[in-house]
Formats: C-alpha cells, structure tokens, sequence
C-alpha cells in the first residue's frame, strides 16, 4: 500500500494520470487432489470462475500455476497446471501471473506440506506483478 501511496503522491505532483486496472490474482488448487478434483472438473470450475470475475467488470484473471506438495510429489499437480494454462489460453484477459511455484518444494521455499513460506509467498507475488 506504501507504494502505491507513493506511486499516487507522485503521480499527482506532475499532474499525470495513475492507470487502475482491477485484476484477480488466483493461488490455489493444493488441496484439490484431496477431494478427489479431477482435470476437467478443475478446468470447468476455472472457466466458470473466469466468466464471473470479467463479466463483474475485472479488467484480468491472473492464474498463479499451482505448486507441489511435499508430502506427494507426483503428477496431479502437472494436471492442474495443465488445466489452469487451457483456461488461460481460451480467455483473452485470463493471463498465467506465475509459472515457478512447481519449484518451490527444491527451493525450501515451503512452509509445511502444503503451504508456501512467506518467502515463497513474497516471490509469487512478485513475480506475477510482472
């Protein structure tokens, strides 16, 4: 918020205008293999998630790839991510935010089994702010 506090001040000092873009930034889809969320399950969800948020008035929906879990490292995670890339792909303003939380599990950036650290949630965010 201090930035973008920052950002305005200065905005407002050289008499410019600061661009407001309303975008919904999604992290999820861990959880999902434990209720038994299959790939076209998830990705009709996803679209229909997708639908409501721009036909609300969302400028984008920014799809953050879901990650790994610690306790299973296997291939449903891959579906997921498959799955979240389809939607991004058949949606004009359904962007992928971030593509590397996959690797989080290798780079000790996970807080249990499950949840990023908050290391690992600062460069999500980071990175998908790009």
């Amino acid at each position: 918020d201090g930035l973008a506090l920052n950002l305005e001040r200065l905005a407002m000092q050289f008499h410019l205008r600061m661009p407001k873009y309303k975008v919904f930034c999604w992290t999820q889809g861990e959880t999902d293999e434990d209720n038994e969320v299959n790939q076209a399950t998830y990705t009709g969800k996803l679209e229909t998630l997708a639908t409501m948020l721009l036909g609300a008035g969302y400028d984008a929906f920014a799809i953050n790839l879901v990650g790994l879990r610690t306790d299973r490292p296997g291939t449903w995670a891959a579906g997921i991510r498959r799955a979240q890339q389809d939607v991004a792909s058949r949606f004009e303003k359904v962007i992928v935010g971030y593509h590397h939380a996959k690797d989080f599990v290798e780079l000790s950036l996970m807080g249990d089994f499950i949840h990023y650290s908050q290391a690992g949630h600062d460069l999500l965010g980071k990175g998908a702010a790009k």
